[in-house]
């Protein structure tokens, strides 16, 4: 370790290369980030209480000649999930964030907007003017003894969320704020008299959102014109005053997507959680085990971004769980794929789907709410792009391989007309497989018979002319 910024004990430190996780990106090359050091079996430990690293290789020349890390600790005490209202920064973190921006990575901090726990020393004080009174006038508690749901519509948490939102864009050099469950302040009613809006009912939450999103906005572009306020669950009422939204259900076969399809490409949602939900019921019995294939799949050919995956520590989670190595693999084939196809996927427009010339089996699985249902073994979606290239999207969530035909119409579609139209796969790299042309014009059909083994994706690319 040559140097380290505020932990100069650090300094002199040695990681032999290929061990450990920076030891490893030395080897690797390659750019990661752990979220839970306890997590990582091979973690070499240098600062006491860590929690996540980031680690960026040096290269000169070519040549790797170094790692770049950078590091989250937790004091003890503090607390990791109702954060954070106070100055949640530990020494030497706005460093650390301002020397990440010049390597353009960008950090956007989570701030709960709902609630926080008052245990937290870095809590402020005058808080309790901001708690959010049930019907028989107590607090309303959230998880835990300490944890509290705030009334979005006082003003005290207005200033509280605005100052410490606007402190970590002009002292922490962070690029916007990510404020957590935006969307619970508004199904739980408040019944205090003191807060200035109707008891109980009433749209005050709403506005209440509203000014303080506005507030926040105007806080950090003071600061940082580029700055960003992003928020969970997806408000239509807050559109004009959040910058991206996770969206936090799932789209499903059959539902329709308003959001994409009422606002096209001005819907800035930027990914989905994608929930699987093993926990068993009160009363002990376990829950059917769900077909994570059939989620992500839907996701991918639904255009959607991947957010995050939850809850972690699920025995059945794609990033932590033992014996998934498979549902990972898969997971990482369609990021791969999606990067390759973001043209279609994220800057492109939906068109319809294509025609199954042969029948495709359905499965029987659980829909987001729990509730029994089915999904077909092959999904599948058609896009274009602003260069007017097709895109038909398909994904075998099925445990077998399966095997059909399919057939686009190219005169229903966007695509411009031509005498030969091109047709190639596009793989995860980036690179593309040629699968012939057709020479018959517009008005011609394209139709193909595929074998697609079980859990994998497979994106045909059609273009004008032939090349």
């Amino acid at each position: 370790m040559r140097k380290a910024i505020n932990h100069g004990d650090l300094e002199g430190l040695k990681i032999p290369i290929g061990q450990g996780f920076v030891g490893d990106m030395f080897v690797t090359d390659k750019e990661s980030i752990i979220d839970d050091v306890q997590k990582f079996p091979d973690y070499i430990s240098g600062i006491f209480g860590a929690r996540c690293e980031m680690a960026v290789p040096l290269t000169l020349d070519g040549a790797t000649i170094g790692v770049q890390l950078y590091g989250w600790y937790q004091r003890e005490g503090e607390s990791n999930w109702m954060a954070t209202l106070g100055w949640p920064m530990v020494e030497g973190y706005p460093q650390m964030i301002a020397e990440a921006r010049t390597r353009q990575v960008y950090h956007t901090p989570y701030i709960n907007s709902l609630q926080t726990d008052v245990a937290d020393p870095t809590c402020p004080e005058g808080i309790e003017r901001a708690y959010l009174l049930g019907a028989d006038l107590q607090p309303v508690h959230y998880h835990i003894e300490t944890g509290f749901i705030m009334c979005a519509a006082t003003q005290t948490w207005k200033n509280m969320l605005v100052q410490a939102c606007e402190r970590l864009v002009r002292d922490g050099h962070c690029a916007g704020v990510y404020l957590d469950q935006l969307g619970g302040h508004c199904g739980t009613p408040c019944y205090s008299p003191d807060h200035g809006h109707r008891v109980g009912g009433g749209h005050y939450a709403t506005d209440g959102l509203r000014e303080i999103c506005a507030a926040i906005r105007e806080a950090m572009f003071r600061h940082d014109p580029e700055a960003s306020l992003s928020g969970e669950v997806q408000h239509e009422t807050l559109i004009d005053v959040t910058d991206h939204r996770l969206a936090h259900y799932n789209y499903w076969p059959g539902w329709v997507n308003l959001w994409a399809a009422v606002y096209g490409d001005y819907d800035m949602s930027y990914g989905r959680t994608i929930g699987f939900r093993q926990s068993p019921e009160a009363d002990g019995t376990p829950y059917a085990a769900i077909n994570n294939y059939a989620p992500l799949g839907n996701t991918f050919v639904a255009g959607l971004a991947f957010g995050r995956i939850w809850p972690t520590g699920n025995p059945l989670n794609l990033l932590d769980a033992e014996g998934n190595e498979e549902l990972r693999g898969f997971f990482t084939e369609l990021l791969k794929l999606r990067q390759s196809a973001r043209s279609w996927l994220e800057f492109g427009y939906l068109q319809r789907e294509v025609k199954f010339a042969s029948e495709v089996p359905d499965l029987p699985i659980l829909d987001p709410k729990g509730r029994d249902s089915s999904i077909k073994a092959v999904l599948d979606s058609a896009w274009i792009n602003e260069d007017g290239a097709l895109a038909f999207v398909f994904v075998n969530v099925s445990d077998e391989e399966q095997s059909f035909t399919w057939r686009a119409d190219l005169a229903t579609y966007e695509i411009a007309p031509a005498e030969v139209y091109t047709s190639k796969r596009l793989m995860p790299d980036g690179t593309r497989q040629g699968l012939g042309s057709l020479e018959v014009g517009r008005d011609a059909a394209l139709e193909r018979t595929e074998s697609m083994p079980a859990h994998s994706a497979l994106v045909v690319e059609v273009t004008v002319g032939a090349y």
